[in-house]
Parts: C-alpha cells; structure tokens; sequence
C-alpha cells in the first residue's frame, strides 16, 4: 500500500472512471510491469490525499527471507511505476506527492496450522455458526492471484455471516498451545476471508480469553475449556461471536 498527497481531488473526480482503462493499456505497452489487473484506491479523511492498494508480489514463497527481500524491492519499484504511471497520465497528480509506502511487503498467507477443525470455503458461504464460535466475519472469498492476474472474490448473501469455531485455534496433537490470527487452521479459500485485521483482532481476544480459562482452571488440556463460557465472557465485554 502506499498515499499520495496534494492530489486535486476535483480534477481526480473527473477522471477516476479512466485510470483503469488507461492502466491496461500501459500493461499491454509493457509499461507497468505490475500483474494486477486495476487500480484500487481509496479516499482518506484527509483532504488531497488517497489511500493505494494496487501493488501484486508474485511467486514469493513468505517463509524465505531472500525472497522477502526480493519482494520488498519489487513492492517499492512497483510503488514508483505506479506514481509515475499517475504523473504521466493524469494531471489532478501532476504536484501530487508520494507520503507513505507500507513498512514492509504485506503477507496474505504463509503457514497454516493444522487445528481440530479446519475452516473450510463452504462454512463461510454458507454463514455457519458454531456453537465454540468466539469470531464473526461477513467478509468475502477474497483470493489474490498468488502466480499473475486475477482475483476471486465470492461474496456471502447479504445480512450473512459465519462464525470463527475456538478448535480452529488449537494444533492437533498439542494440549497446551493455542494460534490466532491469519495462520489458525483453515483452507486456503476460507483463509483468504478471515484473513483481514478486524477478524483476526477478535481471533485474538478469543484465543487470549480462552488461555486465561485454562491457566485459571487447570486443566490440562485446551480442549477442556469450556466454550459457552468462553463466549459468555466474549459477550459480557461486547464482543460479537
């Protein structure tokens, strides 16, 4: 991601419908070597300024650190094809400024634990609830194309949501040791739903409450907290799960 400032918004208003169209042409020029296949972008609450999330790494493999290194040049030289290709093209950028660029290249998905339950594409598009649920989502399929352009995006019926189970937390064969955030046990299409930070925040209230439950019980295993009390307490701080 990255932001652009001193943006005429006015003239930007008047041209937003054009950048795509103009950024596939300039794919097609071998212009813009970035493989995604538009220009996502955002308003910000400051005025002049837009929000950029229109970078695509490819054939990283997130566990490498040579890779990541490599993905973190490419991400920059991405971010300056794009202020470039902007400044070419339009003139609401032309004393635009580039403000900010992401601390580091942005991991969707690396490893995945193998967990007691597995998330699975069908419980999110169905909008299954758990009776362990301890997070909500309404998010969609959102799968970018790890290998080119592409993306899959299935949304779930309007007013539908799923349920995050607490056995997606807990590794097999593990008695004491609880995962939370984009790496809980899932496939690979449900992952790509859960994964955004708002969800992943209330995994980790969760998962935090649900370790306090077995350290205060003593039990011996994770399997034995009790999950209705789990989202009881959830609940009574506002949570929704």
């Amino acid at each position: 991601c990255f932001r652009m400032a001193n943006i005429d918004m006015e003239g930007f208003e008047k041209i937003r419908r054009s950048i795509n169209p103009c950024y596939w042409e300039d794919q097609k020029k071998g212009l813009i070597r970035n493989p995604r296949e538009n220009v996502l972008l955002f308003h910000t609450l400051i005025p002049g300024v837009l929000h950029f999330n229109t970078t695509r790494i490819i054939h990283v493999n997130p566990t490498d650190p040579e890779d990541l290194t490599r993905a973190e040049r490419e991400g920059r030289q991405q971010v300056m094809e794009m202020v470039a290709f902007l400044k070419r093209h339009f003139e609401c950028f032309a004393q635009a400024q580039l403000i900010m660029t992401a601390a580091r290249a942005g991991v969707r998905e690396s490893r995945l634990i193998h967990g007691e339950y597995t998330l699975t594409e069908d419980d999110v598009l169905s909008g299954r609830h758990f009776e362990s649920g301890i997070a909500r989502s309404a998010y969609k399929i959102d799968i970018h194309n790890p290998g080119g352009t592409g993306t899959v995006l299935k949304n779930l019926p309007e007013g539908v949501y799923y349920t995050i189970p607490f056995e997606t937390c807990i590794p097999k064969e593990k008695k004491n040791l609880l995962v939370a955030g984009r790496c809980i046990s899932a496939t690979h299409a449900a992952q790509s739903s859960f994964r955004i930070m708002p969800v992943c925040c209330c995994i980790g209230e969760g998962a935090g409450i649900g370790a306090a439950l077995f350290v205060k019980k003593g039990v011996r295993d994770l399997r034995m907290v009790d999950p209705g009390e789990l989202r009881a307490i959830l609940q009574k701080h506002g949570a929704l799960c």
